[in-house]
C-alpha cells in the first residue's frame, strides 16, 4: 500500500530520497522508477545485495544506489542531504525509535520530510515524541480500510494512464 501511495507523488531527478532499512528496497525502487534519485540502505548486507539485484533485473540503473548503513551508527549518515527520507516497518523493535528519529533529524534537508509506514507498532508514539523533542512536527495518518485506499490509488493511476494514451 505504501508503494502505491509513493507511486502517486511527483518524483523527478531533483528530488533526493534516502530509504533506511530498505529490505528488498521496494519503496526506493518505486521512487526511482518514477524519476527520483535514491539511496537505499540497510544494515544487513544480504538485503543490500538482493535490492541491487532487483534493481538490475528491473533495469533501474543510474537513479538508485545501495549501501550498507546502520541507523545505530549516526556517523554513517550525511548532514541535511535528502529531500525525503523513507522507512517502511523500520520501528520493528522498541529500541529503533531513537535511532530512526536521529537519522531523520540529521539527514533531511530543512524543507524535507520523512514518510514512515508502520503496521501500528507499540513504539510509534515514542518515535513521534522523539522527533518532536528534536524540533520536528509529526502527523499520524491511519488507514482504516486499506482495500479502499489501494482501490482509490489504482483508479487514479488507471485514469492517468488512460489520459496519457496507455492501456
Amino acid at each position: 500500500m505504501f508503494c502505491r501511495l509513493l507511486h502517486q507523488l511527483p518524483w523527478n531527478q531533483s528530488v533526493s530520497v534516502m530509504e533506511i532499512g530498505c529490505g528488498s528496497a521496494l519503496c526506493g525502487l518505486t521512487c526511482a522508477l518514477n524519476g527520483a534519485t535514491v539511496l537505499s540502505s540497510d544494515s544487513v548486507e544480504d538485503a543490500v545485495i538482493i535490492a541491487q539485484r532487483s534493481a538490475n533485473a528491473n533495469q533501474i540503473n543510474g537513479t538508485i544506489q545501495f549501501q550498507k548503513r546502520n541507523w545505530e551508527k549516526l556517523e554513517m549518515f550525511e548532514e541535511k542531504m535528502y529531500d525525503v527520507l523513507l522507512g517502511s516497518d523500520v520501528l520493528f523493535y522498541r529500541g529503533a525509535a531513537p535511532h530512526v528519529a536521529k537519522v531523520i533529524a540529521k539527514s533531511i534537508k530543512l524543507e524535507g520530510c520523512a514518510l514512515i509506514a508502520d503496521p501500528v507498532r507499540l513504539n510509534v508514539d515514542d518515535f513521534c515524541s522523539r522527533l518532536n523533542d528534536l524540533g520536528y512536527s509529526t502527523e499520524i495518518r491511519t488507514f482504516t480500510n486499506a482495500a479502499d485506499v489501494i482501490d482509490e490509488v489504482s483508479k487514479y493511476k488507471a485514469k492517468e494512464r488512460h489520459a496519457n494514451g496507455a492501456l
